[in-house]
């Protein structure tokens, strides 16, 4: 099923590509990033921009994250750098402290579920774990590295002391932080090799996990992949196996959604569970479509893996998405932020979409 709804509206205050956004539910908030270095602030409820902070004159800004320090803070990344910001300070004090982290350029951050640390992935394929509360930002690069740029980054919420991360290199990896170590990793595409690769390889472009720990499918993780497909896996597989068939088995996702004839006709870049119930995952691509994604109540079960339960056509390259409150927010190769909403009516017995 195709709908071409009209937008519901759209947020401005970008003059290039909006590359990231992230929602403060509790505070109607939506913020983006752009190529132009900007930071904009949106009310979601009034659709008014209330505030417009040039971050960087020289950098974008690809990705953005609310602090744990209070409502009005965020930390964003521009080239190498990690910044603090305070909303209350006005548009052009708004740049409280900035802390080089990282050799090469950072391309996303992540917050703990609990505690104060970040997460960031960088293109020389490392994760570096910082903690801003240290006086000089105590920043550590976890040993080993994705053998391409390493494009996302996720705490697990169930599991807050590991962190997941994704590449270039087709590779999901989980690292143990307090550790320091290198838990698993896994090969996007691994399980299709025999087949004929029409496609781009399954370079992984965006990670997506459920929102809170008390989920029951807490434990899987999506990745959107440069093949056109959606990637899930379940982390907590035991992968100590000592028979080599049995690992492999074990690493296998547990999922693949669409496939060359359905979904994503070029690489999915981003995605996102709809809600805490992780039955729904939305995707977005550069084939300018939005595809939701219907899970069943089984959180290790799907139906239809190849076919989307309900798509939307967006008319530019689709980089980045946030959900709030049955709207969607998606951040594209234009300077503006459209909005969709993405309500569904379900089968209550059989959890279906209706349309």
């Amino acid at each position: 099923m195709t709908s071409h709804a009209d937008r519901l509206g759209v947020l401005k205050g970008h003059t290039r590509s909006v590359l990231c956004c992230q929602v403060a539910a509790a505070r109607n908030l939506l913020v983006t990033g752009g190529e132009d270095g900007l930071l904009c602030v949106h009310d979601l409820r009034s659709q008014a921009l209330t505030a417009r902070i040039q971050v960087s004159q020289e950098e974008a800004v690809p990705s953005i994250l609310f602090s744990s320090v209070g409502p009005d803070c965020l930390h964003a990344s521009a080239g190498c750098d990690l910044l603090e910001l305070d909303l209350r300070k006005g548009d052009t004090e708004s740049c409280v402290a900035s802390h080089t982290c990282t050799t090469a350029e950072i391309n996303q951050l992540a917050a703990c579920p609990e505690g104060n640390l970040i997460a960031a992935a960088d293109d020389d394929g490392y994760v570096t774990i910082i903690d801003p509360t240290s006086q000089e930002y105590n920043c550590q690069k976890l040993p080993g590295r994705h053998e391409s740029i390493c494009s996302s980054v996720l705490f697990q919420h169930h599991k807050p002391n590991q962190v997941i991360s994704g590449g270039l290199d087709c590779k999901l990896m989980q690292w143990d932080v307090s550790e320091k170590r290198i838990l698993s990793s896994r090969q996007a595409g691994a399980e299709q090799a025999a087949e004929p690769n029409v496609m781009n390889p399954p370079v992984i472009h965006g990670l997506a996990t459920p929102p809170t720990a008390d989920c029951p499918a807490a434990q899987l993780v999506a990745a959107a992949c440069g093949d056109g497909t959606v990637t899930i896996w379940d982390l907590d597989k035991d992968l100590s196996s000592s028979n080599k068939r049995t690992r492999a088995r074990q690493r296998r996702p547990e999922h693949v959604l669409g496939d060359h004839t359905h979904g994503h006709r070029a690489a999915a870049t981003c995605l996102a569970f709809t809600d805490a119930s992780a039955r729904q995952i939305v995707s977005g691509g550069n084939d300018r479509q939005l595809h939701l994604w219907q899970l069943s109540s089984s959180a290790a079960s799907c139906g239809n893996d190849h076919c989307p339960a309900a798509s939307w056509h967006h008319s530019r390259k689709i980089n980045a998405l946030a959900l709030s409150e049955g709207q969607m927010y998606v951040a594209d190769t234009s300077k503006i932020v459209s909005i969709y909403g993405i309500e569904c009516a379900q089968n209550p017995s059989t959890g279906d979409i209706v349309p």
